[in-house]
Formats: C-alpha cells, structure tokens, sequence
C-alpha cells in the first residue's frame, strides 16, 4: 500500500504537526498543534471527512477507506499476504468505492493466478483475508453489498489427519533416541512436550521470556492474539539453565543461529526414519499428548484451556474433551 496521506509528526518546535495532501490540489497541507490530542482530534476529522466525500471532489476512494479500516482494525488479517495486499493496493486505491464490483475483483483474482501461480485454495485464502474489509465497507454504508460473496473458488478439502496420542513411556523412549541421535532438536522437542506449546512458540523463545526467578516461561503474542504464562516444570528449568547465553533465542542450531522450523521437522523426520517402529508424530502431536496425559493424571479442562491458551473453554471442551472420557474407569454403571 501507498505511505498513508495522513500521519502526526514526532514533536517539533513544542508542538505536533499533522500533514495530509489536498485532493483537488494535490498539494501537501500541514498543521501545527500544541498537544498531541488535539493533533489527533484534526486527523481523525480529516480521515472521517475523506470517507464520507467531503472532500477530494465529493468522491470516496478505495485507498482513503482502505487506510482508515487499518487504522481502526489493527488486527485485521487482511495484510498478512505482502503480495496479495500490495496488488490490490496498486489496482483499486485510485478507484471510486463504487467501482469495486465483482466483476473487477474477478479479473484482479485471475491475474493473480496468471502472473503468480496461485491455485484455487491459495486464491480462497486471500479472499477470505480480504473479506473483513469488504464487510467493513457494507456495515459502514460504502457499499450496498459484498462483491466478494459472487466469487467463488471451489475447494478440494483434503482429509483431516488423525491426531496420534503418546503415552509418558512412548515420550520417554523417543526423547531418549532424539537426544543422541540431534541434540539441538532434542532441547525443542523437550520443551514442546513439557510445555503444550506450539512449535513457533517454542522455537522463537528468547532468554528475556524466561524467567528462573518466578519459574515461568511467558509466550508473547500466541495464536490468540494474547500473551500467556506457562509454570516450567523442574526438569525443563534444568535443561534451559544448561543451555549456553551466546543468542538473544534460546534454542540455536550447531551455526549458533536460532533454530529453524524446517530444521526442526527434517530432524524429527530423520529420527523417524532411523527409527522405523516408532510412531509417526509431529509437532503438533506433542500438544495432543500434552493433553492427553495431563489430564489422565487429574488435571482438569479449566486448566488445561489456560495452559494451551485456548480463547474460551469451548474450544478445549471440543478438542480434548473426549480425552476426558478416557479417564473414567468404570464406562459402564452397571455390574452386569
């Protein structure tokens, strides 16, 4: 996307400076203010104006709106694919909110096709990142209707591969073969099964998110878009205190560079090769056996939901609740 027409200056001469560029004149407009706030109050003022057509002719860009949605939803998916966002900020920010008609967006799609390769799954995705904007502008009044719900890319959905559960003795054996056979792997795949974390979360620790003081380990900006706390058991606190401070990350590859994901599973898949009787795992099977064992010895969904980092309880109930039902000793209630 095009460098936003509208941005507050760091302080200058004791005041904050606001610029944007006139529409009509192409020309740029600044203001000084005394206080930050009311520097802000006037770009939001502007902002709101551009959007409604107050200015730039009466007409609403897509490029104007497109840069207030950002502003509002910073959490919004829609750049998380750089080259996607970028060509659609090339094609349509000049363009009339009016004109962004599924016909327009159909060709925008099919040149993404021709020019990157991209498959139908690939251009359902991106659909799917843009869509909160789209219904941005229509709850906003912009437009009448969502362009995006005429375009259709039909999708093959692939099999769910079935979740593969260790028990303590299965973990016990493999982190015994994964030790001697790559021990840089071996330190990730310790942690992931003493933590249930996921393997980003793991793999990009640093030394700053661990603290031996208090014995927690704290995850910045999970999956769920919130910090979270994990208690370090003693075991996993002994290991990460014999690992060597030459990075900022805790885990490192024999370059001594933070280790990467591929390098992570290329390890697990060599073990697995090697090792031929072993059960075929992955890294997110470790979360699910975290899981499982964690509550065959008594630990309960609550619990568990905060150590996982689940949003709500629903989530974990749906995943791990059938985990649960394994606990019982006695499915039956009936001795006959």
């Amino acid at each position: 996307m095009r460098k936003s027409t509208l941005g507050i200056c760091e302080q200058r001469s004791g005041g904050f400076m606001v610029s944007h560029r006139d529409p009509s004149s192409q020309k740029r407009v600044r203001r000084s203010f005394g206080s930050y706030e009311e520097a802000l109050s006037y770009r939001n003022n502007v902002s709101h104006r551009l959007a409604k057509g107050e200015l730039a002719n009466g007409n609403r860009y897509v490029g104007h709106l497109l840069q207030i949605y950002l502003d509002t939803n910073p959490r919004s998916t829609m750049t998380q694919r750089k080259n996607s966002f970028i060509s659609f900020c090339e094609s349509f920010n000049s363009f009339e909110v009016h004109q962004l008609s599924h016909e327009a967006l159909g060709l925008w799609f099919e040149s993404l096709r021709e020019k990157m390769g991209y498959t139908n799954k690939t251009l359902h995705c991106i659909k799917i990142l843009m869509n909160g904007f789209f219904k941005w502008l229509v709850a906003e009044g912009y437009l009448d209707s969502n362009p995006l719900d005429r375009i259709k890319y039909r999708v093959h959905k692939s099999l769910q591969r079935a979740r593969v559960i260790m028990t303590e003795a299965e973990l016990k054996d493999m982190l015994g073969k994964l030790q001697g056979f790559r021990s840089w792997v071996y330190q990730v795949v310790y942690a992931l099964v003493h933590t249930g974390a996921r393997k980003n979360e793991i793999r990009l620790l640093t030394w700053g998110q661990v603290d031996f003081a208090t014995g927690y380990i704290q995850l910045h900006k999970t999956k769920n878009g919130e910090d979270r706390l994990i208690k370090m058991s003693e075991n996993l606190a002994k290991m990460l205190e014999s690992l060597p401070r030459t990075d900022r990350h805790v885990f490192l590859n024999p370059k001594g560079f933070c280790v990467s994901a591929w390098q992570v599973d290329d390890g697990i898949a060599a073990l697995q090769e090697k090792y031929t009787d072993m059960k075929r795992w992955r890294c997110h099977d470790l979360r699910h056996s975290f899981a499982y064992n964690f509550l065959k010895k008594g630990g309960q969904l609550y619990q568990l939901q905060a150590i996982l980092g689940h949003k709500n309880i629903t989530m974990t109930v749906d995943f791990y609740g059938n985990l649960k039902a394994t606990d019982i000793e006695k499915p039956s209630p009936f001795d006959f």
